[in-house]
């Protein structure tokens, strides 16, 4: 069986596809069982969804490593409580 999410007449609603054909479904995503009556819906007829809606979206960057990297000492900064002083 192949859970698929689609919008048909601006309704969004969970199906079975079965080749070319998409078997309605109801309830829970966890718990989805066959709607009694309902005719097989053509797969042409819908428009597809991603499986679920998203709730929030996160994006890392090709760069993240490289700035969350330490920054390299610079010769300004003043010197650590470990450092040695000069008499």
């Amino acid at each position: 069986m192949k859970l698929i999410r689609f919008a048909l007449a601006g309704r969004v609603q969970h199906g079975s596809l079965e080749g070319d054909q998409i078997e309605p479904l109801e309830g829970e995503l966890h718990a989805l069982t066959a709607v009694p009556g309902a005719k097989r819906i053509p797969l042409g007829s819908v428009k597809l969804l991603t499986p679920t809606a998203a709730s929030k979206v996160i994006a890392i960057g090709p760069g993240a490593a490289a700035s969350s990297a330490p920054a390299p000492h610079r010769r300004n900064d003043p010197p650590s409580s470990s450092s040695p002083r000069p008499p």
